[in-house]
């Protein structure tokens, strides 16, 4: 499909408590926004905007939370979505989390006319916010998210149950409560699950199309 004059970039934000179904939710929606404009938005992922933690001790990485606000580069987060939000290309990261530290892709991503950026804290961030077009929280009972948490963590990243349990309890519980729930008072859209949300998708599909006309 042909653009002309000046091209708009829209951003949805999604956010929620990790293990909620953000992923899902986004891949989702992507493969919906293909279908109806012919290509895949450009998406990004707030887990690859951890600091770099690589430098401490052992000790010192098990106090480190990562569902703290501080926990994130946000300077860098926000730089590459104004950028995004330019049309400027970016060099998006990703996260080792065996290394503690973030990586850089070796190859620009170029940017589509929608964005996504999805995390567990973007909506804390009046920033982000501000460069946001729609916001979404996705509001999954904490026990279910507990769940997947528990299966994805041992399957994938090797971890113990017990140091999933013990992590779940002083970092992610607390988090929750005072930074990552209260995010669903400045979202848009509150959906009670991840996943497929045919609504939300009409939605975006006619506030795209609506910068175009």
């Amino acid at each position: 499909m042909q653009y002309t004059g000046r091209m708009t970039f829209w951003l949805l934000t999604i956010a929620g408590v990790s293990a909620s179904g953000k992923t899902t939710l986004m891949d989702y929606l992507a493969r919906g926004v293909h279908k109806r404009f012919g290509y895949y938005p450009t998406c990004v992922s707030m887990d690859g905007y951890y600091r770099d933690f690589s430098a401490l001790a052992p000790h010192e990485l098990q106090q480190v939370n990562y569902d703290h606000p501080d926990s994130f580069d946000v300077t860098a987060l926000i730089r590459d979505l104004r950028y995004l939000k330019a049309g400027k290309p970016i060099y998006p990261r990703s996260y080792d989390y065996v290394q503690h530290k973030p990586v850089e892709a070796v190859t620009l991503t170029e940017t589509k006319p929608v964005l996504v950026l999805e995390g567990i804290l973007p909506l804390h961030f009046t920033e982000i916010l501000s460069l946001s077009d729609l916001t979404v929280y996705i509001d999954t009972p904490i026990n279910d998210c507990y769940a997947r948490r528990l299966r994805r963590d041992t399957l994938e990243r090797g971890r113990s149950e017990e140091s999933i349990r013990y992590q779940f309890e002083t970092h992610v519980m607390p988090m929750y409560n005072a930074y990552i729930q209260p995010q669903k008072e400045r979202a848009d859209r509150v959906l009670a699950d991840g996943g497929q949300c045919p609504i939300l998708l009409q939605d975006i599909v006619e506030k795209v199309a609506a910068c175009r006309d």
